[in-house]
């Protein structure tokens, strides 16, 4: 099944590989591809285990979209993200309270002096963690811990 019939791209499996998260029937999917509008990540979220899919809905719009990692506690999903609008490129994340129809709220968490890649979230609908390589550190990872209010 096609989740997003508007790529414009031509850059096949070159492209950033998908992330999904799965809660009871719904299935949330984050990707990167080159829209009409611009080059991003959007996120596209099925109510009924992937039998039809909600029109996309933008994460981030920029010019080097990269990897992201999705999560979601019923109405609130969360992605985190390559921010393609940073130099080095940072971790942002996405959230929203709406099951992913908007993102109310975005952020940059990554710190200003290290390039971050390779992001991962975890949420419960009360924590959050995300997880990231800083350049220079190999194999490792650090993270990042939050409350949603």
């Amino acid at each position: 099944m096609r989740l997003d019939t508007a790529d414009v791209g031509r850059v096949g499996c070159r492209r950033p590989p998908p992330a999904i998260a799965v809660e009871g029937d719904n299935l949330h999917v984050v990707y990167a591809m080159k829209a009409r509008e611009g080059p991003g990540i959007f996120l596209s979220h099925s109510m009924d285990r992937a039998r039809t899919f909600h029109s996309p809905v933008a994460v981030v719009y920029g010019e080097r979209p990269g990897l992201a990692s999705v999560a979601a506690a019923g109405n609130f999903v969360i992605v985190a993200y390559e921010d393609p609008n940073t130099t080095p490129t940072r971790i942002s994340i996405a959230l929203s309270t709406t099951m992913a129809h908007l993102f109310e709220y975005r952020e940059v968490i990554s710190p200003k002096d290290a390039a971050g890649s390779e992001p991962i979230v975890y949420s419960d609908g009360k924590r959050i963690m995300v997880m990231w390589r800083r350049a220079g550190d190999g194999t490792k990872f650090v993270h990042r811990l939050g409350a949603v209010r």
